[in-house]
C-alpha cells in the first residue's frame, strides 16, 4: 500500500498516526481503523475498514491502494471525506480529487 505524503487523519488518531501506519503495512488487527483510499475506478474515493487489506489481492503490486486519509470508524471516515473535498475544492477549484493527489505524490 502507498501512503499520500500528507495524510489526512481524523482528529481522535492524529497522535498515534506513524504506529496506525506501520500496523497497516505489517497486518496487525487494528478494528476500529477505516481507510480512505483513491478510487481505482470512475469514483472519486473508496473507504475500506483496515482488515480488508489484509486480503491477497491488496498485496498485489497493481492492486495495492493509495491511501490518503485514516479514521477511527466510519463515521469519521465519512466526515474526513468531506473535510478532503473542501480542502480539494479550495485549493483548487474544482473536483478532480485523482490530479490533486497525483501532483503531491
Amino acid at each position: 500500500m502507498y501512503f499520500c505524503r500528507n495524510l489526512y487523519t481524523s482528529p481522535s488518531i492524529k497522535a498515534k498516526r506513524k504506529k496506525i501506519m506501520w500496523k497497516l503495512r505489517t497486518g496487525r488487527p487494528q478494528p476500529v481503523i477505516y481507510v480512505i483510499a483513491l478510487a481505482q475506478n470512475s469514483d472519486l474515493f473508496e473507504i475500506y475498514h483496515s482488515g480488508l487489506l489484509k486480503q491477497k489481492y491488496y498485496r498485489k503490486k497493481e492492486n495495492r491502494p493509495y491511501i490518503v486519509g485514516l479514521a477511527a470508524g466510519y463515521g469519521q471516515a465519512v466526515s474526513l471525506v468531506t473535510d478532503i473535498l473542501e480542502d480539494v475544492f479550495a485549493r483548487t477549484g474544482g473536483y478532480d480529487v485523482k490530479e490533486y493527489f497525483k501532483r503531491k505524490k
